[in-house]
C-alpha cells in the first residue's frame, strides 16, 4: 500500500445484514479508520432507486422521474440541489470543490468525495479507510469506474434471519415501516443477493457471510486485512485511538450492534410455521460457495 495513497474499502449489503456489526469490528483494527453512514453515492447520483423499490415501478410521474435521474447520470451530470445535499450529509468531511455551479460532473464530485475521505484518514493516522453504506450496494458501477484501488466487502447474512430483522425494525422504528410487508422484506433481500453475486470473482471485492464473522472473528480479520492489504501482525488488532462514533444519535435501531458479537436470532420465534414456509419458499438460494462458508 502506498503511502500517499490509503487504503480504499466500501462495505456494502442488505440493510439489516450486519454491516454495522462488521464496520466496529474493522474499526478495532489500528489502521483503519471508519465515520457513520455517508449515503454520498446514493443522495448524489439517485439513479438506482428503481433497483431498491420491490414493487411496481409507481405512478407515472414518478417513472419519469426515475427516467430523468438515470440519464443524467448516464450522461455524467448531476443537479447542484443533489450535490449540496449528498454533501450536507456527511459533517465529518469537508468538501474541497465549489458545489453552487447549476449542473456539475458526477465523476469530479465523486474524485472529490474520495479525496475528503483520503484527508480523514490522514488526520486519524490511519493506512486505510472504510465507508460503510449498505446501498451503495447499487451503484458499484460507478464507484469501480471513479475510485482508484477500491476494494469492496459484500456482507451476506441468511436470508431469512434479515428479513426477521426488517420485520422486527418496522415493528418499532418508522423509517423501516414499509418492511411490516414480508413480500418487500423478502425482494429486499433478493435484490441485494443478485447484485452482489454480479461481483462475485471480481478480486477488487469479497463476499463474506455474516455467519462466519460471529463464529470465527479472528480468522475473518485476519482475511480482511489481507484483502485491504493491511499489516497481519498482532500489533493491528490493538484497538484504535481514534475511538471515532459510528452511530449517529437518529440511528437508535443500530445501538444493539455496537456491542459484543451475538448470535441474535428472530426468524423462528417471529413467525408461524406457515409463514416461514412462505418466505423461504421466496428466498432465492444461496450459491454453494456462500452456504457453505459460514463453516469454513
Amino acid at each position: 500500500m502506498s503511502a500517499a495513497v490509503p487504503g480504499r474499502c466500501f462495505l456494502v449489503g442488505c440493510p439489516r445484514s450486519g454491516t454495522t456489526v462488521l464496520q466496529h469490528l474493522l474499526a478495532t483494527q489500528a489502521q483503519v479508520v471508519s465515520l457513520p453512514e455517508t449515503h454520498f453515492v446514493q443522495r448524489l447520483l439517485r439513479s438506482e432507486d428503481h433497483r431498491r423499490q420491490a414493487r411496481a415501478a409507481g405512478p407515472p410521474w414518478r417513472q419519469l422521474q426515475q427516467l430523468r435521474r438515470r440519464c443524467q447520470a448516464g450522461l455524467g451530470w448531476v443537479p447542484r440541489h443533489q450535490v449540496q445535499r449528498a454533501w450536507q450529509g456527511i459533517p465529518e468531511l469537508a468538501c474541497p470543490i465549489d458545489t453552487r455551479a447549476r449542473w456539475q460532473p458526477a465523476k469530479r464530485q465523486l474524485q472529490a468525495f474520495v479525496a475528503a475521505l483520503d484527508a480523514y484518514c490522514a488526520r486519524h493516522g490511519a493506512g486505510a479507510w472504510l465507508e460503510k453504506t449498505p446501498d451503495h450496494l447499487f451503484y458499484l458501477t460507478q464507484i469501480q469506474r471513479h475510485v482508484a484501488g477500491a476494494r469492496v466487502i459484500h456482507l451476506v447474512r441468511d436470508g431469512a434471519e434479515v428479513v426477521a430483522s426488517l420485520h422486527a425494525a418496522a415493528h418499532r422504528y418508522p423509517p423501516w415501516r414499509p418492511f411490516l410487508d414480508l413480500d418487500l422484506a423478502v425482494d429486499r433481500w433478493n435484490r441485494a443477493l443478485q447484485e452482489s453475486l454480479r461481483w462475485q470473482g471480481h478480486p477488487a471485492h469479497l463476499l463474506l457471510r455474516y455467519e462466519h464473522v460471529l463464529q470465527a472473528p479472528g480468522p475473518t480479520l485476519a482475511r480482511l486485512r489481507a484483502f485491504l492489504g493491511l499489516p497481519g501482525d498482532a500489533a493491528a488488532l490493538r484497538h484504535p485511538s481514534h475511538g471515532l462514533p459510528l452511530v449517529r444519535a437518529d440511528e437508535p435501531w443500530k445501538r444493539d450492534a455496537t456491542g459484543p458479537l451475538r448470535d441474535h436470532r428472530k426468524f423462528e420465534q417471529m413467525f408461524t410455521p406457515r409463514q416461514q414456509a412462505r418466505i423461504r419458499a421466496r428466498l432465492l438460494p444461496l450459491p454453494g460457495a456462500l452456504q457453505h462458508a459460514a463453516a469454513a
